[in-house]
């Protein structure tokens, strides 16, 4: 039988991509039109067989390197095996368009700016300069000041290329809870989403896992997306515990239900906040095809995942284009408009 068909006799070439996908080096725009010779796609085909055979038995997932498509939907109750093999099906269709698979469920990458405890009314003028400077088709961006300055900058940057988040909010709707902020008061001043669970909180002000997942109920139940925060402790890592350690906060924290329009994951380091360390990129594909998989199995497809911790303009230029990262979020640098925005230009480019 001729595998191959007709296209036997002569060098195959890859088909003109739609928009949607991108290929190149370093994830930027590039010429799709180049020719494979027979005999390497030919080897590569015996490849993918044996790598179909292995995963199968092995359900083991697959996914590496340079192009980003988008994610194929899948039943909430597609398990690992399955999505192994859909993964695998994704990366055969880009490995015969002329490149290898980058996951993204993100036409542009998210960019999270987490303000925390810091910023005046005067600080509207480095939101000026950050409006000014962005670029709408690079990344969405989205601002999460304190709460006191929350209304006032949703008025005055009417019309931006921005959305609006908080940093926090109480599980409940309204009652006796002194110095507290419901997630539909939030929604009222004009916030899109809540960052729920970030390690300052769980230290500061000892939120449990169950804390956050009641916390993540109530921005979903005011109609906003919430960012959940996960990492493990300098402490952890050492121990060898970070899989397991950020396994048990996904299974507390997160609904049994998992609303993937409505749920955004952020992996932080403790260690790394703030701290100017990083992990290695290694060690960031491994937690985030983790935290995908994990994802994947409880229904969550649609639920993007970012990296946080010390991400900033020295390092977003090679972080954003790893495997399975969807965005970042960014506390120091996201303070100044020429920092942000220096993340912002160093993001892969939308499309």
């Amino acid at each position: 039988m001729n595998i191959m068909g007709n296209s036997a006799q002569k060098a195959w070439k890859a088909p003109e991509l739609p928009n949607h996908l991108r290929i190149g080096r370093n994830n930027v725009e590039a010429d799709v039109e180049r020719a494979v010779p027979l005999c390497v796609a030919s080897c590569g085909f015996w490849m993918d067989v044996f790598w179909w055979m292995l995963i199968s038995c092995q359900q083991l997932g697959y996914h590496s390197g340079r192009m980003e498509v988008p994610r194929i939907p899948t039943d909430h109750g597609v398990n690992l095996f399955q999505n192994s093999k859909i993964r695998f099906l994704r990366i055969l269709i880009c490995r015969y368009t002329g490149g290898m698979a980058k996951e993204s469920l993100r036409t542009r990458p998210l960019l999270v700016g987490n303000w925390k405890m810091n910023g005046l009314r005067s600080s509207a003028a480095e939101v000026s300069a950050l409006v000014e400077g962005l670029d709408k088709d690079r990344a969405d961006v989205w601002l999460c000041p304190p709460i006191t300055l929350l209304s006032h900058f949703v008025e005055a940057f009417k019309g931006a290329p921005l959305s609006w988040g908080a940093q926090d909010c109480h599980a409940d709707e309204s009652g006796a809870h002194t110095g507290d902020v419901s997630a539909e008061m939030l929604a009222d001043a004009g916030a899109v989403s809540v960052i729920v669970g970030h390690s300052e909180r769980r230290r500061d002000h000892a939120e449990t896992n169950l804390m956050v997942r009641s916390k993540i109920s109530a921005v979903q139940r005011a109609g906003m997306a919430a960012i959940v925060c996960i990492g493990e402790t300098l402490e952890e890592r050492e121990r060898g515990d970070v899989l397991p350690v950020l396994g048990k906060q996904l299974r507390e924290s997160l609904p049994d239900n998992i609303d993937g329009s409505k749920t955004i994951l952020a992996y932080e380091p403790v260690w790394a906040i703030g701290t100017g360390k990083v992990p290695t990129a290694d060690e960031i594909v491994e937690v985030h095809g983790f935290l995908r998989e994990h994802l994947d199995a409880r229904g969550g497809e649609a639920v993007p995942i970012l990296y946080g911790g010390s991400l900033g303009p020295g390092n977003a230029n090679w972080l954003l284009r790893l495997d399975n990262v969807d965005g970042g979020l960014i506390g120091t640098a996201s303070l100044k408009a020429s920092s942000f925005l220096e993340v912002v230009r160093a993001s892969p480019m939308g499309h």
